[in-house]
């Protein structure tokens, strides 16, 4: 990926025309994605191609050409460098401790890599570079794989709450979740479930399921229907509303990843 940077600043010994279609086959697509509204992460899967395209080209050309200049040597070994470097810092996060083996694993595979570049073992750097990534994924999903999936997955956050909720009890869930939550509990409890937001229209498209703004006391207006409602959300929205007295008694608190549930109880009156 560094070599692919570098390439874009100017062309290597290869037809033009083909670089160009690639290039603004990639570009094009950035460019819709930035100015679309809606986007998710999965949305970008498609650009994967031109990318690699661009990195087999620059691979080749680097194999059998070597670095262009001067320019081109210190960038890729400055990149290099930092990223080498990443892997050996990352445990320290908070987020990534849980995932310290594949991250060290992969910073031993990129050392090997950063040596062999300076060496100017084009061949051995790709090919540490590339079992560096593969080794990553695999550790990552196969002996931390409960943390993959809390970190990129609504499922654990549904079946907990599909476990926690009472008969006919109300779902209230982020925007971020409700899509998650809803296809997962579907079967059991979809016509229950809500979409907890801080306005009437969340989303950029209509949505067919109900919202309850919590702003201006609308939480509060809802659970005056309603004994209890279990709440799912993030962390960052947990913030916002964990000291509304709905929340008092913390019931049926968890966290799952970076997202938290609680179930919020309607508010007694003083007498």
């Amino acid at each position: 990926m560094k070599a692919t940077l570098s390439d874009g600043l100017e062309s290597r010994p290869y037809p033009n025309d083909a670089a160009l279609l690639v290039w603004c086959w990639l570009l094009s697509g950035l460019v819709f994605l930035t100015v679309a509204q809606s986007k998710l992460p999965s949305y970008c899967v498609f650009l994967f191609i031109p990318v690699a395209l661009i990195a087999g080209v620059t691979a080749d050309s680097l194999l059998s050409f070597g670095f262009r200049g001067k320019g081109e040597r210190v960038f890729v070994i400055t990149v290099a460098a930092v990223q080498c470097a990443a892997p050996f810092v990352l445990p320290m996060m908070k987020v990534a401790k849980p995932f310290a083996v594949p991250a060290l694993l992969l910073g031993a595979c990129l050392a090997v890599g950063f040596a062999l570049l300076l060496a100017r073992k084009f061949a051995g750097w790709i090919a540490a570079s590339s079992l560096g990534v593969m080794a990553m994924i695999f550790t990552a999903v196969t002996f931390t794989n409960e943390h993959v999936e809390e970190l990129t997955s609504v499922r654990p956050v549904a079946m907990r709450v599909a476990q926690l909720q009472k008969t006919d009890e109300p779902v209230l869930a982020s925007k971020f979740l409700v899509r998650g939550i809803y296809y997962n509990n579907t079967r059991d409890g979809g016509g229950t479930i809500r979409v907890l937001a801080d306005k009437a229209q969340p989303f950029w498209a209509a949505h067919p399921l109900p919202v309850v703004v919590w702003k201006n006391g609308g939480l509060t207006q809802f659970l005056a229907q309603h004994p209890s409602a279990l709440c799912a959300m993030r962390k960052s929205e947990w913030n916002n509303l964990e000291k509304n007295p709905i929340f008092k008694d913390r019931d049926a608190f968890e966290q799952i990843g970076d997202n938290v549930i609680v179930r919020a109880h309607a508010v007694q009156p003083a007498k």
